[in-house]
């Protein structure tokens, strides 16, 4: 079976339906992370007395770990990190129950960056994450 390259995820910092840029190639093999996050209400939780479970789910939402490769060069990092920059960014992403989602609100927040080296004259970036939260 012959494999064609799929989109993984693509930002746009512009609005829902502005331009979006596919950062597949920004990530690591294996390193974009789907997680879903159940939202309940107040009072959902287990009794302390009975054991028993209550659940008042108001919403699903996904946060997504993205990690880009050991070394990214600083031309990269300039495309990439302006896009998670403002408040809020939207997102189209392949999720793994779903399939393909678009216009997905997100923020990012605590984006790590060590410098790891120059070489020729470039400067290259060690352990480039960031986190994605749906709103």
């Amino acid at each position: 079976m012959p494999t064609t390259p799929v989109k993984l995820l693509e930002i746009c910092a512009t609005g829902p339906s502005g331009t979006y840029t596919d950062v597949t190639g920004y990530l690591k093999p294996g390193g974009f992370k789907v997680k879903r996050n159940d939202i309940d209400a107040e009072g959902a939780g287990r009794s302390p007395l009975t054991g028993d479970a209550s659940r008042d789910r108001l919403a699903i939402k996904k946060d997504f770990e993205c990690q880009c490769p050991e070394l990214l060069p600083q031309s990269a990092t300039e495309v990439l990190l302006p896009l998670i920059e403002p408040e809020y960014v939207w997102i189209n992403y392949m999720d793994p129950g779903h399939g393909w989602r678009t216009g997905v609100k997100v923020y990012s927040n605590n984006v790590p960056a060590n410098a790891a080296m120059i070489k020729d004259g470039v400067v290259y970036w060690k352990d480039v994450s960031f986190p994605l939260v749906e709103v």
